[in-house]
């Protein structure tokens, strides 16, 4: 994170954020979710590079985060992007990875894809999508980089001399040491992308591992001071790069 002195008054919280007094806060509040009924969201990543246009894109990160507010539990399921399913499309049946109908929703109606999905993972495995929330390589770097940076323990080092440059179709070589390492927010990204050295199976790990770790830093009562004033600012940001059906109040 860069670094901030703190004005009188001030304390300085790690990362670069800096935390403001309670009486100049902005009349942002964030409401506990206090409903009764399970939530359950579907979460995916496009396998789509900053600057690419089109609506061919695969949802190559899919993760069902359910919520039970009356235990205060959360749940994730991340699901294998190539498990062939059969896609509920125009009443017929097709096996194909399940990855693929997100652009199949997309090629048929453009802004079905999420919808698509989510229907997909209703009909195979049962379970009720209430939102869905489809994330970009943007959205992610912004998020992590908005609070400071995350810590992950990474259990094995990863070398990844394949690992795909965001921006063209070449590599861009991956070494990360294993052991408690602080990671902004490309190195997050890449880190939830990494799979040549291992399996889909260790990726989803590594991407639960980010959200886990996501969660962690924002719930830090001097961290989510510092952010509050900034939530217009940020959102303003990171809607460029989230496309959802879940109500803002909700979302925050």
């Amino acid at each position: 994170g860069v670094s901030s002195t703190a004005a009188s008054g001030e304390t300085p919280t790690p990362g670069g954020l800096q935390a403001v007094p309670v009486e100049l806060l902005p009349t942002v509040e964030i409401k506990t979710f206090n409903g009764t009924q399970r939530l359950t969201i579907l979460l995916m990543g496009l396998d789509k590079r900053p600057g690419e246009e089109g609506r061919g894109f695969r949802s190559d990160t899919m993760m069902i985060l359910s919520l039970d507010p009356t235990s205060g539990r959360l749940s994730m399921l991340s699901i294998p992007r190539d498990i062939y399913v059969p896609i509920p499309l125009s009443g017929e049946t097709e096996m194909r990875p399940i990855n693929t109908a997100y652009v199949l929703g997309e090629l048929r109606r453009p802004g079905y894809g999420p919808g698509l999905a989510a229907e997909t993972v209703e009909y195979n495995f049962g379970i009720k999508i209430d939102y869905y929330v489809v994330l970009s390589f943007e959205s992610v770097i912004y998020l992590v980089d908005a609070i400071g940076g995350i810590d992950i323990d990474v259990p094995t080092e990863i070398d990844d001399p394949e690992f795909p440059d965001f921006y063209t179709y070449g590599y861009d070589p991956l070494y990360i040491p294993a052991g408690r390492i602080h990671m902004d927010g490309v190195l997050a990204l890449k880190y939830a992308r990494t799979r040549h050295q291992t399996s889909d199976f260790d990726r989803a790990r590594r991407q639960q591992q980010v959200i886990l770790a996501l969660r962690e830093r924002a719930t830090k009562a001097e961290v989510l001071a510092a952010l509050v004033p900034r939530i217009p600012e940020m959102w303003g940001e990171v809607s460029k790069g989230i496309l959802t059906d879940l109500p803002f109040d909700q979302l925050l």
